[in-house]
């Protein structure tokens, strides 16, 4: 789909060996109020399968980017966004659902994206709504969480505030996969900021 993020991997060191698109959500009216158009596009994850070629052990990645304006200040969902909350529910039960299947195969996986919450609250106030609650589900879990939170977020406010993290790597617990260490990465023209995560991968 044309609104769905790419997948980009190296070729010398993975093999692909399928695709896919999971839609989580249809196209919505949530009104003027929050970011983004006053009716939101439909949201898809899109899924890479890769064999490492080292090792062969097989990977999937995930990539999706869910609503925004849905977390209010203090961390939890925001009341004011109903319409707009619904549709991260119904985004957090699809990705779930998916990243249950991939655990079903007993293959490692990787989740990224832009999912519009802020993990420095998320972890705190932990609403079942949210990224935090419904990741730790399934035993997926943020490099936030397992390499510790960045002094600089992943976003910068129009005010300037910049200690935001909402773009996130998440990782299966899984044998063959093995968090090594991440980095926030400056100087882009972009509200947002790349985040690089570094895992060792063996033959489980």
């Amino acid at each position: 789909p044309m609104n769905s993020p790419p997948i980009l991997y190296k070729w010398s060191k993975f093999r692909l060996e399928s695709t896919g698109t999971r839609q989580v959500s249809e196209a919505t009216y949530v009104g003027a109020g929050g970011a983004g158009p006053s009716t939101l596009r439909a949201k898809y994850i899109n899924y890479v399968q890769l064999r490492e070629r080292a090792t062969g052990q097989e990977v999937y990645i995930l990539n999706n980017h869910a609503v925004p304006s849905v977390q209010a200040k203090d961390g939890g969902a925001d009341p004011r966004y109903p319409k707009r909350l619904a549709l991260y529910r119904k985004h957090m039960q699809g990705l779930k659902t998916l990243i249950t299947e991939i655990k079903a195969t007993g293959a490692a996986a990787f989740v990224t994206g832009d999912l519009n919450v802020n993990f420095r609250r998320d972890r705190v106030v932990q609403d079942r709504s949210f990224p935090y609650v419904n990741m730790r589900a399934v035993d997926v879990h943020a490099s936030y969480e397992l390499l510790g939170e960045p002094a600089r977020g992943t976003h910068v406010l129009p005010n300037g505030n910049d200690t935001r993290l909402i773009d996130y790597v998440y990782v299966l617990n899984h044998p063959a996969v093995t968090p090594v260490a991440q980095r926030v990465l400056f100087g882009y023209h972009s509200d947002h900021r790349p985040l690089v995560v570094d895992f060792t991968l063996s033959n489980s």
